[in-house]
């Protein structure tokens, strides 16, 4: 298991923030890791993750409470070189600068995450909460790529009954 160790809001995040107060949407668009260990004063002055990182899939919120919670999910489909996690970047869209880096969160210790070759089918999944409030709204931006319709999910949990269900049979005929 992964600890966050430092987890900051960027000095273009605190920017965003003060217009959100006057009522603008947070809208968190990307969510992409970082190779590099900074030092820990040098993190709110990051305006991207450090180099060599790899954009991973926002999953759809939810609300625990005062929080939103955003799950993501790192996949190494397609990743050809095994790589050391140091940091994960929110970025949001500002409505005058454009895309920026929200927040970062720093690991405790390097996560190596292996290429597609070394562990086929590897991921990992990490919730991130954010206090949120009544005065600004929350918005969260889905790549449908890592969403299955609720048509699809049930055809295959189908399936997988059905092998299961032989399964058990088989072991109950021995």
């Amino acid at each position: 298991m992964n600890i966050w160790e430092n987890t900051v809001l960027t000095d273009q995040g605190k920017a965003l923030q003060a217009k959100l107060m006057k009522g603008q949407t947070l809208k968190i668009i990307r969510v992409t890791t970082g190779t590099k260990k900074v030092p820990v004063v040098d993190l709110r002055q990051q305006v991207s993750v450090t180099e060599g990182g790899y954009d991973i899939t926002l999953q759809p919120p939810r609300t625990e409470g005062d929080s939103t919670v955003l799950p993501v999910l790192l996949e190494n489909k397609g990743l050809e070189n095994s790589y050391e996690l140091w940091q994960v970047g929110f970025y949001a869209d500002d409505p005058d600068e454009g895309e920026i880096l929200f927040c970062l969160a720093r690991a405790a210790q390097a996560k190596n995450i292996p290429s597609q070759m070394e562990s086929p089918g590897f991921s990992i999944s990490w919730d991130f909460y954010f206090k949120t409030s009544n005065v600004t709204p929350f918005e969260v931006l889905l790549d449908s790529k890592g969403l299955v319709n609720i048509e699809q999910y049930q055809i295959q949990t189908n399936i997988v009954n059905e092998v299961k269900s032989k399964v058990d049979n088989l072991n109950l005929s021995r």
